[in-house]
């Protein structure tokens, strides 16, 4: 399952595709506790991650993979301080780019550039591999996932909202793992 972020006063006030309040969050990872049957993650790395969404992990014993565009680190998203906890307690900290540009308009160098800067911070903050990428945007090509693949990444994140579950494709490209999961954007 896919989040950003969530409604609060300090953050959002009304849901949106985006943002769900944190007693909808809760009751997926009570529901998820229970069944031991999904993947968390969340795109971005935001603040209301870790005042929200990490304690009510803690308090059900889960973990996450936070996926965190490194140039708002200490900005718009968590500090150095608050991904190193995360980390220390099992929450993965992974790649979303460096600049949450739409890849679609960058050129190959420029994703090279966005997938080996944002490994570098994140590995120098968690001391912790950095092997799984999610697209900033959604848009993805097959090429992309092959560019970062060169730089270590092994997995490959993305999201196009539905009414409803479609699909999870896996496609094996060499020793490419390429996933694309359709999610709901219901709350």
């Amino acid at each position: 399952l896919q989040y950003h972020s969530f409604c609060h006063p300090n953050f959002s006030e009304k849901p949106t595709k985006y943002h769900i309040m944190p007693s909808t969050f809760e009751a997926h990872v009570e529901e998820i506790s229970v069944n031991n049957n999904a993947t968390i993650t969340f795109d971005d790395g935001s603040k209301s991650f870790y005042e929200v969404a990490f304690p009510i992990l803690k308090k059900y014993n889960l973990s996450a993979i936070v996926f965190i565009d490194t140039d708002g680190i200490g900005k718009k998203r968590m500090n150095p301080d608050q991904l190193k906890e995360i980390s220390e307690y099992g929450i993965e900290v992974q790649s979303h780019s460096h600049s949450h540009s739409n890849h679609f308009r960058l050129s190959e160098s420029q994703i090279a550039y966005e997938g080996s800067k944002s490994k570098d911070i994140i590995y120098n903050i968690t001391g912790k591999e950095v092997n799984k990428y999610a697209f900033p945007h959604s848009p993805y090509s097959l090429r992309m996932c092959e560019i970062l693949n060169n730089l270590g990444y092994k997995s490959f994140f993305t999201s196009d909202y539905g009414t409803k579950l479609k699909n999870i494709i896996i496609v094996f490209h060499k020793e490419l793992i390429y996933i694309k999961i359709k999610i709901s954007n219901t709350f």
